[in-house]
């Protein structure tokens, strides 16, 4: 019997990495070209959403709840797609759905607390800039790794469709929510507790994403993993 120390990361992986991938392409065809619509709409009002999150808490409210709709589009992936070629992939979507739960209620309590109240803790410089850049780079810059890889652009991951640029979308926005209203009423104890709740699993995800990456030998493995950290960074206090 071979020692288990002998095992590597890859020989647990249960595909191809072009199998995968191919994926990807079958979901884009199936969905052409109202779910590639919808993604960009999506991914265009989270964007402006953060740009407002610092300063108009309905805004950040708002960017929760299109960022719920997108979990919910990537869970769709999982379940439909991923699940064919991975057993672990039902629980990977019930989470995802999970998380799409919480962030539409971090959504609805921010939109029903009242505006008066204690004045908003601006985020920090490097909280702005953190969110800006992981957002953008989920939306607009992570199709771009499938035609740099030398994938055809018909596999490249998009936002609201594909886990791992949902859950980089997902980091982005973590630092600019932690800077709000201290919680003193009902309503904001609420809000505080679903932000705890709510950044388990996209932090388990990049976690996830990265050692999937990592088994199939793809250059981009450490990047969910780097946003994770990054995020916990610019989120401190």
């Amino acid at each position: 019997m071979t020692e288990w120390w002998t095992y590597r990361l890859s020989d647990f992986l249960l595909f191809a990495p072009d199998t995968y991938r191919r994926l990807f392409e079958l979901a884009h065809a199936q969905g052409w070209p109202w779910a590639q619509a919808a993604a960009a709409v999506l991914g265009l009002g989270v964007g402006l959403c953060a740009a407002r999150a610092p300063a108009q808490p309905r805004a950040a409210a708002l960017g929760c709840l299109l960022l719920g709709a997108a979990w919910a589009g990537a869970a769709l992936f999982l379940g439909r797609h991923y699940a064919t070629i991975n057993w672990g992939a039902p629980a990977l979507a019930a989470a995802f759905w999970l998380q799409a739960a919480l962030l539409a209620a971090c959504g609805v309590t921010g939109l029903a607390t009242p505006q008066p109240g204690p004045p908003r803790r601006p985020p920090t410089l490097r909280a702005r800039r953190t969110g800006g850049w992981l957002i953008g780079a989920a939306v607009a810059g992570y199709p771009w790794l499938a035609p740099l890889q030398g994938q055809p652009w018909a596999q490249a991951e998009l936002f609201a469709q594909m886990p791992d640029p949902t859950v980089l979308a997902t980091l982005g926005l973590w630092p600019l929510l932690r800077a709000g209203a201290p919680p003193q009423g009902g309503a904001e104890r609420a809000a505080a507790l679903l932000w705890w709740l709510a950044w388990p699993i996209p932090l388990a995800a990049a976690l996830v994403a990265g050692a999937t990456l990592w088994a199939m030998g793809s250059p981009t493995a450490p990047l969910l993993p780097a946003a994770a950290a990054l995020a916990c960074w610019a989120a401190r206090r």
